[in-house]
């Protein structure tokens, strides 16, 4: 990958040079003239909004200590954010002080630590293209997201199929110093979460009513109940499960096995849960 900077009077060249940046650096304490990094967000965003591509946005705060995103509403087209220092969080550290919205994050690997103070609003909000295709927040190889506010860090979407697919794996982890969970279910909604080998188990995770649904793909060890607040059904999915595809294609389950399984049919074009014994709609009818 290709590391580019923003020095004053060069954005315009290097985009000549190069019209698809796909990596950047930010390291607020780096010299005027280091070639290799930004020093700030605003340096960052330059460069998601001029990429045709997801940015990997890799985080270096070694001698900086943490840097705080400024206040605004942030398109980040499915960018990560990734630790300079693999096994050292307190390096590659951000905060993300209400008012911060980051739209559309691809996920966060590789010791990097975003601590979170979301009051008024979410923290993370995705556009979801249709119910069969969920947008996927990952938490991967060390990655800690850590919600210091007083409300969810994302608000997940009724309206039939998975509204937000979390992916816990490889030390990936949720921690939390408030009551508020890290992904807040609307009525209806559905979420799935694949956890392989998470590096935390929060007793927070998850908040929904009795009409909410959570599947974890992939282990049986996240504890259950996700939340103090979660009261949907959960269920648990082999990790070689599809969540979407046509009736042909919906997976094949041992009678007794992980009922509430949800897939979203595309042949029929809504939604249907695996009992058990048999598949139905939201109605309880045959499906």
């Amino acid at each position: 990958m290709t590391m580019i900077h923003t020095s004053t009077g060069e954005f315009a060249a290097l985009l000549a040079a190069q019209a698809n940046p796909v990596s950047v650096l930010l390291k607020p304490d780096a010299p005027a003239n280091d070639p290799r990094a930004v020093r700030t967000w605003a340096g960052v965003m330059a460069i998601v909004a001029a990429s045709a591509s997801p940015v990997v946005i890799w985080i270096d705060c070694t001698t900086s200590g943490p840097y705080t995103i400024p206040a605004g509403s942030y398109e980040m087209a499915r960018a990560w954010l990734v630790g300079a220092k693999l096994g050292n969080p307190e390096e590659n550290k951000l905060r993300a002080p209400d008012g911060v919205k980051l739209r559309n994050l691809g996920g966060l690997a590789s010791s990097v630590w975003l601590d979170a103070f979301p009051s008024t609003a979410p923290t993370f909000a995705f556009d979801t293209v249709s119910p069969a295709q969920p947008p996927v927040l990952g938490l991967v190889l060390g990655a800690t997201v850590k919600n210091s506010g007083s409300r969810a860090l994302a608000d997940v979407a009724g309206g039939g199929g998975p509204g937000l697919i979390l992916g816990l794996l490889i030390g990936g982890s949720v921690e939390s110093t408030s009551s508020a969970p890290f992904m807040a279910l609307a009525p209806g909604a559905v979420a799935l979460v694949s956890a392989f080998a998470p590096g935390s188990n929060p007793a927070n995770l998850i908040s929904g009513d009795a009409t909410t649904a959570v599947q974890i793909i992939g282990t049986s060890g996240v504890q259950t109940p996700l939340s103090v607040g979660f009261a949907g059904s959960f269920s648990y999915g082999p990790s070689n499960a599809a969540w979407s595809g046509d009736t042909a294609h919906r997976p094949t389950f041992n009678a007794g096995d992980c009922p509430g399984f949800s897939y979203f049919d595309s042949t029929i074009g809504k939604p249907v849960w695996w009992t058990g014994a048999a598949w139905v709609d939201s109605a309880g009818a045959p499906a």
